[in-house]
């Protein structure tokens, strides 16, 4: 009876090592997905850093509107 179940806690033992092994990834595989996710996380970056830069264009188109506004009521100040 002892033997039988240190046999089957061996098996257990065996076919949870097996599935680490399995789960594992080579280095190479690991320098793979690491690059996807650098190349995923730049392109992410890239986006964000063109619409940083086209918000910052509307801010200045917008502070050349207000500038104009405040030019022509100091100038005119019936408009006001």
């Amino acid at each position: 009876m002892k033997l039988y179940q240190k046999l089957q806690e061996r098996e257990e033992k065996k076919s949870q090592l097996m599935e680490e092994i399995g789960a594992t990834t080579t280095p190479a595989q690991e320098r793979e997905q690491l690059l996807k996710r650098v190349r995923e996380d730049n392109e992410d970056i890239a986006a964000m850093e063109r619409q940083i830069k086209s918000l910052m264009e509307q801010i200045r188109s917008v502070k050349q509107e207000v500038q104009l506004v405040q030019q022509v009521n100091h100038c005119n100040p019936l408009i006001k």
